[in-house]
């Protein structure tokens, strides 16, 4: 069941990281890129530095081949062709004007730097170059938009480990699961936020650490597991 866990929060990015390690092997950034990307080990941090820039950089380069083949989307260059060609060397992927993917990369370095360091972004300071000011979990409740009432239901963004290419897709996942056939008793189960859509509630968000963290509660199974675990018990029965 630990290894199930740990597999369910396991933040290593294979794409990524290769792209790293081929920008530091062609020495195609900034000596400040390179100085973060090589000691990097792939792992999507929410205080990754090196997480934000390979994924910056990746970004640029998927949307500058998307727009030289239109109408390929830029999210399947970057998901499923980018990471080869660059392998590959495939010349035919890349946008007119640009001689090689060294030149590619070293062109997104300085794009991707300059963007990262404008005030709508994260701004100068490289210290806020953080992962998780990056790859954030938002939990919007139906009823965060309603009037005067909606302020108490707002949750407020989180950042988190993970990403969007490795087994811990950290906000896209609703809920982590783990069972033992025939020892049901022994069950794991966490949500993000909590069992109660009430926010006057203690139980409003009070699974999110264990959500995040991969220390989901036991959730006992069998009727006198549940009636030692319970802290208050509801009983209904029909009027007379």
């Amino acid at each position: 069941m630990d290894d199930v866990r740990n597999a369910q929060h396991d933040i290593y990015n294979i794409p990524l990281h290769g792209l790293a390690k081929r920008i530091v092997n062609l020495n195609a950034a900034t000596p400040q890129t390179i100085a973060v990307l090589k000691d990097w080990d792939g792992m999507m941090r929410a205080d990754s530095k090196a997480a934000v820039l390979a994924n910056e950089i990746r970004n640029c380069m998927a949307n500058r081949i998307a727009d030289a083949n239109k109408p390929a989307p830029a999210s399947a260059i970057r998901e499923r062709i980018l990471y080869w060609a660059v392998a590959q060397k495939a010349t035919k992927w890349l946008p007119p004007g640009v001689a090689s993917y060294e030149d590619l990369i070293k062109t997104c370095d300085e794009t991707s730097r300059a963007s990262l360091a404008s005030a709508n972004r994260l701004g100068s300071d490289e210290s806020n170059w953080r992962w998780e000011n990056v790859f954030r979990a938002r939990f919007i409740h139906p009823l965060a938009a309603a009037p005067l009432i909606g302020g108490q239901f707002l949750v407020e963004p989180k950042g988190v480990n993970g990403s969007g290419q490795t087994p811990n897709v950290g906000p896209s996942v609703s809920m982590r699961h783990i069972s033992s056939p025939g020892n049901w008793d022994a069950t794991r189960f966490v949500i993000p936020l909590g069992q109660s859509g009430d926010p006057k509630s203690p139980y409003f968000r009070d699974q999110f650490e264990m959500w995040n963290t991969g220390t989901p509660a036991i959730f006992p199974f069998s009727k006198t597991a549940i009636e030692t675990a319970s802290k208050t018990m509801t009983t209904f029965q029909p009027s007379t």
